[in-house]
């Protein structure tokens, strides 16, 4: 056996780990949480994720999926972070904004965005019913 030692190049401190399933961990290890709302009125915030002390949440994966009680045109859908609570509209960052007809869904995944440490992340639609998962894990600031 051979021992090896993976580390940064900048040599401070942070190494690469073996997890007891015998997996090379070289990123984050942490496992996802989901977090579902039904954005089930117009104009109205849902909330997701709120801010822990000490904190900074990470979005790994948003799922969106538009239902039958979406009207003729379109569902204008906003995930965003805000400064002044879990209920409110105002949108501080916008993280993303799309568009979605009826009976239509959406899933971005893989993704690595960093909410801003304080902020909550909410949701907003013009219309109804947008069903939302917001996955992700709070890290350590």
């Amino acid at each position: 056996m051979i021992k090896v030692s993976l580390s940064d190049p900048l040599k401070q401190g942070q190494s690469a780990t073996v997890n007891n399933r015998g997996e090379l961990i070289v990123g984050r290890s942490l496992p996802s949480t989901a977090s579902t709302a039904i954005m089930g009125t117009a104009n109205t915030a849902v909330n997701f994720w709120g801010p822990k002390a000490g904190c900074t949440f990470i979005i790994t994966d948003i799922l969106l999926y538009a239902n039958k009680s979406v009207g003729a045109g379109d569902a204008t859908v906003t995930i965003y972070e805000s400064t002044d609570g879990p209920a409110t509209s105002t949108q501080s960052v916008v993280i993303l904004s799309t568009e979605m007809l009826k009976k239509t869904s959406r899933d971005l995944t893989g993704l690595n965005l960093e909410v801003t440490a304080g902020n909550w992340v909410n949701g907003i639609t013009d219309d109804d019913d947008i069903f939302a998962t917001i996955m992700g894990y709070y890290v350590t600031t």
